[in-house]
């Protein structure tokens, strides 16, 4: 009953809608749950971990994703510390600091095994935090890959370039050889000739 939707009870609201005088979407309780059950969703389901921080830096939301993410599934983590699933000396400057600018920050989990860039929203007068966990480790493991794809491949046309280059030495060391040669039998045809002429 609380009038929003310009009928003074939910009855008369009920009423109106059954007579097609109004529509049931524009009561605003309704419209609060149902707004608040699509960003639920959305949450639930976002590919990206979210993490709800309270004003002590404890988890009071944890979306599925970052559960998979920390690899966590076989308990709550509702009330722990975010230190305890999370240990990040940068993550917890900007929250014992109580930054007010979105932060960001690439940090390793479970020993390198994943990778993850943090986003920690501020969330106003609250003094408490949102985190946004993005999985970098499959873009780490294909940037590596194109790496070592690169190094190969430098690898290779080197050697190939090498091998050119061995083979043009030969070839102009051969030349080389034969240019000698042909030079010596000539000037010694020139000399036999030059010879035959002074003789005749």
């Amino acid at each position: 009953d609380c009038g929003a939707c310009g009928y003074d009870t939910c009855r008369a609201k009920a009423i109106a809608v059954l007579e097609g005088k109004s529509d049931p979407k524009h009561c605003l309780p309704y419209a609060l749950e149902n707004a608040q059950s699509v960003s639920n969703l959305v949450i639930q389901h976002s590919p990206n971990g979210i993490i709800v921080l309270d004003s002590d830096n404890k988890i009071k939301e944890i979306n599925p994703s970052a559960v998979r993410l920390l690899g966590i599934q076989n308990y709550s983590v509702k009330g722990f510390e975010i230190e305890a699933i999370l240990p990040s000396e940068q993550l917890m400057d900007i929250l014992h600091r109580k930054v007010q600018d979105v932060s960001y920050m690439v940090e390793e989990i479970h020993g390198g095994e994943k990778v993850c860039n943090i986003a920690a929203l501020p969330l106003g007068d609250e003094q408490s935090y949102v985190l946004i966990l993005m999985d970098l480790t499959n873009q780490r493991e294909q940037e590596k890959k194109m790496k070592k794809l690169r190094k190969e491949t430098i690898e290779s046309t080197q050697k190939v370039i090498d091998k050119q280059m061995r083979v043009v030495q030969e070839i102009a060391s051969l030349l080389g050889e034969t240019t000698a040669e042909t030079k010596v039998v000539l000037t010694k045809l020139n000399k036999a000739i030059d010879g035959d002429d002074l003789n005749g």
